[in-house]
């Protein structure tokens, strides 16, 4: 069962997190750990990877610290990189690939069924696919998109679900943050993007 293939330790200290900030924070401020339903999550449910994108794709501050580090221990021990002597024909000095499944993080190669990677005019792409059973905040999680400029800034992280997922369960937990603007001294609202269409929720960066 996924829920026991997940480490428990991560869940555990969530729960450990989110009691100890209830008093230094309103509730509204607050990470739910809770279900549709009103029940705690499940141990192996993919908000332990994925729930820093609910607070306004930034994700600060203790309670997400965990969260943070299986997310990019998840990424990175799939991709690989390497860098060129010489730029390539398309003139890059990067070269993509997907490690190989015996390499990927502990606890997560399971979920996975597929890996692949994907180019346009403006990313490289992986797209991770996942078992069955795959759920976050116990909806059907199809894939995982990791958008990227190799040589530039900025990218995606899209949470892309199950035709049959209750969005509005899932979305109501996304909140907008105020965060500042590194190009200027203003601030702004940062915020996931919803697709009802493509049942996709989308963190740009």
């Amino acid at each position: 069962m996924i829920s026991k293939i997940l480490p428990s330790v991560a869940f555990t200290a969530l729960l450990v997190l989110s009691m100890g900030q209830a008093s230094a924070a309103p509730q509204s401020e607050l990470i739910s750990l809770k279900g549709k339903n009103g029940q705690d999550l499940p141990e192996g449910d993919m908000f332990i990877l994925f729930a820093w994108m609910e607070d306004g794709c930034i994700g600060d501050g203790p309670i997400y610290s965990s969260i943070n580090e299986n997310h990019n221990k998840f990424i990175s021990k799939t991709m690989k990189m390497k860098t060129l002597a010489e730029p390539n024909e398309n003139d890059e000095i990067y070269e993509f690939s997907i490690a190989p499944r015996s390499q990927w993080a502990p606890g997560y190669s399971p979920l996975m069924k597929d890996v692949s990677i994907q180019t346009s005019n403006e990313y490289t792409e992986y797209h991770i696919k996942f078992a069955n059973g795959v759920k976050y905040r116990e909806q059907p999680l199809a894939e995982y998109h990791y958008k990227f400029r190799p040589e530039s800034e900025g990218g995606e992280y899209v949470l892309k679900f199950a035709k049959n997922a209750d969005m509005q369960s899932v979305w109501k937990h996304f909140k907008t943050r105020q965060t500042s603007d590194y190009m200027s001294d203003g601030l702004y609202d940062s915020k996931a993007r919803f697709d009802r269409n493509d049942n996709t929720i989308t963190c740009v960066y």
